[in-house]
């Protein structure tokens, strides 16, 4: 009688977890504000196989259950779309177009200009000002027309601001042009798309304060030229022992002031800083502070930024197993909300209970 009375107390429990794993809330129907994932439009990343809209059947219905806005991580950017100067590939970026029109999903597109993301074909012209000029309007044209009305948003220029300095990066773009680069890029995109909406997106302004003094500035000096910037978008990779959550506050707080539009734009919660793995695993412990982490950084950003300016939350990827911090930066890492079998983890319950 005793071995009966265990099993079932055994398979009661059993049957009890497997019921909270399949009736968890979902955050996009939680959010007062869109959530979103930075999404694979084809089937690798950074040169591994990985899930992706392509050859995959459960992969776009997890992402359409789960958020109801995507930003797509790399089929987007110049050197995707532009292989060769008169060459534009559009399949990856088409299908990742499509899949968000079917799902009824907000379309973050990422980005326009950057200096990482600048084909290699590009760099015989660094030198000539009206030569890079003519590229940048000549891409920005093509692309923003391509999905006008299906686009929502376009982060216009991405990290553009010196790490230590506040100054603008000494790169292709503005070592010819300057601040003129950025407000160029601005006025062709609404010009071509005058209800799309335009953000600049950064990151490290938490804790780099000369970096954050140097973006306040420039955007201020694009407000006096009258730029259309509608929204800054924060990056958010998050290193759990250098983050400052006053700080963050603190920069909210300014762009409010400025009325921009704000962005969560790439969250991710690292548990390691980027130079050294001090947790080969992730325990119960860590799982618990990133949890925290993205309780406070939900609650805050709900607290400072009022609802007409909260642009929403992105996270930067879906599982674990393909965060771009194994993939890309080559280290051990758990900063997304789904662990490797794409269960959700405590960071996911977190954002959930912010948003309650």
């Amino acid at each position: 009688m005793k071995k009966i009375a265990v099993i079932f107390v055994i398979v009661v429990f059993a049957l009890q977890g497997c019921q909270s794993e399949k009736n968890y809330d979902l955050l996009r129907d939680s959010a007062p504000f869109p959530v979103g994932a930075a999404i694979v439009a084809g089937n690798k990343v950074d040169g591994f196989e990985c899930d992706g809209l392509m050859d995959s059947q459960w992969y776009p219905s997890f992402i359409a259950k789960h958020f109801n806005a995507i930003t797509v991580q790399n089929a987007m950017k110049m050197r995707m779309m532009r292989p060769k100067e008169d060459i534009y590939s559009f399949e990856k970026s088409d299908l990742a177009v499509d899949f968000a029109t079917k799902h009824n999903l907000r379309l973050h597109g990422h980005c326009l200009v950057w200096h990482v993301s600048e084909p290699e074909w590009m760099k015989k012209y660094e030198e000539d000002s009206l030569k890079m000029g003519q590229l940048m309007e000549d891409h920005i044209r093509t692309v923003v027309s391509r999905y006008k009305g299906r686009v929502a948003s376009w982060d216009v220029v991405n990290e553009a601001i010196n790490d230590g300095s506040g100054k603008l990066r000494e790169n292709a773009w503005y070592k010819t042009m300057g601040l003129s680069a950025i407000d160029k890029a601005f006025r062709l995109t609404k010009e071509v798309d005058p209800n799309v909406l335009t953000f600049y997106n950064e990151y490290g302004l938490v804790i780099d304060s000369l970096k954050m003094e140097g973006t306040l500035k420039m955007l201020d000096e694009l407000k006096k030229k009258g730029t259309p910037v509608d929204g800054v978008g924060l990056q958010s990779h998050i290193y759990m022992e250098t983050f400052k959550l006053e700080r963050f506050a603190n920069l909210l707080k300014e762009l409010v002031k400025r009325n921009y539009r704000v962005h969560i734009s790439e969250l991710d919660i690292n548990i390691n800083l980027k130079t050294e793995t001090k947790y080969p695993i992730l325990s119960k412990d860590q799982e618990e502070k990133q949890r925290q982490m993205a309780y406070d950084v939900v609650k805050i950003y709900m607290d400072i930024v009022p609802e007409h300016l909260r642009y929403g939350i992105t996270v930067w990827g879906i599982s674990d197993k393909y965060t771009w911090a194994r993939t890309h930066q080559k280290r051990l890492e758990w900063p997304l909300l789904f662990n490797d079998d794409y269960k959700p983890k405590s960071m996911y319950f977190g954002l959930l209970d912010a948003m309650k």
